[in-house]
């Protein structure tokens, strides 16, 4: 209740700064344990302090709220997050996160000073290179779905040479994406159509490179041909539960 919170706002003050700093991190240590709210745990470790400790629990925050579709509220928790002085990788898992947030709720320049900041938080010596590499592909995807193509082909010329099956997809849909939107389109459908060939893509991914090859059978006038690929994306995006799928399949479909 707002007495009962009015309470311990009163009762935390009339603590001496030491004693107050050493009470919240007996709450913290001991919300820890008891896997509370992340929030409250991350809220604790700030006040005692300790506000490194606090930067994971800010990113669960923030991670939670997300689900919930509070994205102004993930946005906080992740804003704190940045300013909790976290690690290197936790402040590039923290940036990934803001960009894609803000870019979601229209806040396109935001959005993309963390995309700048993550870029060269992903770039500097020392980051492990299995998070250097997925850092990389969510930058070129995200880049790509902004119609930065330029962007996101040369993040790609700083992936390493070997990749795993499913990150050399992501590599084709991010190439076939930004050749479609350098008007490359034979290019980039001969690509799709490659990656649609593989058995490991499934999913989302599979309903985006689709996607892609809607845009440039339109773009070649193959109105009937964009239309089935569309109803293809459509249905893997209802089967998902995908919400921004289907939309954009109705979208697409003209519905």
């Amino acid at each position: 209740s707002a007495a009962s919170d009015l309470y311990k706002r009163q009762l935390d003050m009339s603590l001496a700064p030491d004693r107050r700093r050493l009470v919240h991190r007996r709450l913290a240590l001991g919300a820890e344990a008891t896997s509370a709210m992340p929030s409250m745990i991350a809220t604790h470790f700030e006040a005692s302090g300790e506000r490194q400790r606090a930067v994971p629990h800010r990113l669960a925050a923030g991670r939670q709220a997300q689900r919930l579709h509070a994205l102004a509220e993930a946005i906080e928790h992740w804003r704190k997050g940045l300013a909790d002085e976290p690690t290197p990788s936790q402040a590039l898992a923290l940036n990934l996160a803001l960009m894609h947030a803000l870019r979601t709720t229209d806040q396109r320049e935001a959005s993309h000073h963390h995309g700048a900041e993550a870029l060269a938080l992903a770039t500097q010596e020392g980051l492990p290179e299995p998070e250097r590499t997925r850092a990389l592909l969510e930058l070129a995807r995200e880049f790509a779905g902004e119609r930065r193509a330029q962007d996101a082909l040369q993040i790609l010329q700083r992936l390493p040479p070997v990749l795993d099956e499913l990150q050399q997809l992501d590599v084709m849909y991010v190439r076939a994406s930004a050749l479609r939107e350098l008007g490359q389109v034979d290019a980039a459908t001969e690509i799709c159509q490659a990656a649609l060939a593989r058995p490991a893509l499934r999913g989302r991914a599979r309903a985006l490179l689709l996607d892609t090859m809607v845009i440039a059978a339109h773009r070649r006038g193959r109105i009937a041909a964009a239309r089935d690929l569309a109803s293809e994306a459509l249905a893997i995006s209802r089967e998902l539960g995908d919400e921004i799928g289907v939309a954009r399949g109705l979208n697409r479909l003209g519905i």
